[in-house]
């Protein structure tokens, strides 16, 4: 359960034979099933009811009988309620509720130590940096990586900057934002600040990090070249910015939607668009991107902090150096640009990319689909 409008859901009817228990999700407010069946042992007045997670993966058990396996919608939490469904007019008395956890984590480092470590608790893998640690999470699972700016004790208060996790997995302290733009024919400038001109017909990635990407859909004509709509991909879902919004969930079909609209994938991320032309993603609540896309004019990105040196394509690896814009977040050559064409596109060669002061980049052309 992550708040009273967003939870999963583990249902039991005792009156019903074909439909003693559900499993379902309530998003935002609104229920969702997922998948219904018979009760192995009959049910009377009352029962017992049991969902076990672990590894994040659940199981349903009512009167000591697995029913189903499933996947939780939202991330385990350590909260609970119970919930009469249907305004019946009935009573529903609730004994011995109890939320239960794994109390250690226990997994083999890569030296073939054993480790064992308490909920919430972190350790360093051999090999691994300062910078970086594994995490004994809630239900057992183990999460290694980087370790936050706060883990490794770094603030930037009073400098003007945001802390932020590199590369590296170390944390500095770096610009609190940066913006990235096309406008006109369309001429760009990337995050670091440089200026190109690109007119290409082709759909091309703007920015891509580990947790979103943004698209731009290019038309080049005889005269001049204009953007023709932006797309933003989030947790396998889809945006379309054409002057109106068109959503499209994760192995949906698209649909139109009305504005101010606002997507949640838990209480604390989510996707707001105010309008049809501008679209913010948050992460814990806080604003990570923003998107405007003005249909047939220009397109400007604004980015959070946090993702300083982890963000590549069309506007640049953002990393206060302009010269290494047309590459990877790996910093490898690549002054092909249109590298970032998304798959399925089939090159043409033409075209080339005036950058400032004075100098050409040759690429390539895609036709667009």
């Amino acid at each position: 359960m992550m708040d009273s409008k967003n939870y999963d859901i583990a249902y039991v009817r005792p009156h019903a034979k074909d439909h003693c228990w559900e499993l379902g999700y309530v998003e935002n407010g609104l229920l969702f099933g997922r998948d219904f069946g018979t009760c192995s042992k009959k049910i009377l007045s009352e029962f017992n009811l049991v969902v076990k997670i672990e590894n994040g993966q659940g199981a349903m058990y009512v009167n000591g009988a697995k029913e189903s396996d499933f996947t939780p919608f939202f991330p385990p939490s350590n909260k609970v309620a119970t919930a009469m469904r249907n305004n019946m007019n009935a009573k529903m008395e609730t004994r011995n509720l109890q939320i239960c956890q794994e109390i250690n984590c226990v997994s083999r480092s890569d030296s073939g130590k054993t480790m064992v470590t308490k909920p919430l608790d972190s350790y360093r893998d051999s090999g691994m940096s300062e910078c970086e640690a594994c995490t004994c999470q809630l239900y057992g699972m183990i999460k290694c990586g980087c370790r936050s700016a706060e883990e490794q004790g770094v603030s930037c208060a009073g400098t003007g900057k945001v802390a932020a996790v590199g590369h590296d997995c170390c944390a500095r302290c770096v610009p609190p934002s940066a913006t990235c733009y096309g406008s006109g024919d369309p001429h760009y400038r990337s995050w670091d600040g440089r200026y190109f001109d690109f007119q290409g017909t082709c759909t091309y990635c703007l920015v891509k990090t580990l947790d979103f990407e943004v698209r731009q859909k290019n038309i080049g004509g005889p005269v001049v070249a204009y953007n023709e709509y932006c797309l933003i991909l989030f947790d396998g879902d889809q945006f379309k910015m054409r002057g109106n919004i068109f959503y499209t969930p994760a192995g949906g079909t698209e649909q139109h939607v009305a504005t101010p609209f606002k997507k949640y994938y838990n209480s604390d991320d989510y996707i707001s668009c105010v309008h049809g032309q501008e679209c913010s993603i948050y992460i814990k609540n806080k604003e990570m991107l923003k998107v405007h896309c003005a249909h047939r004019q220009s397109v400007n990105l604004w980015i959070h902090g946090t993702y300083y040196e982890k963000t590549e394509c069309m506007c640049g690896t953002w990393d206060g150096d302009a010269s290494n814009d047309f590459k990877d977040r790996t910093v490898r050559p690549s002054p092909v640009l249109t590298r970032w064409a998304t798959p399925g596109d089939k090159p043409m060669v033409k075209t080339v990319v005036r950058t400032h002061p004075n100098q050409l980049i040759r690429v390539t052309k895609f036709p667009g689909r």
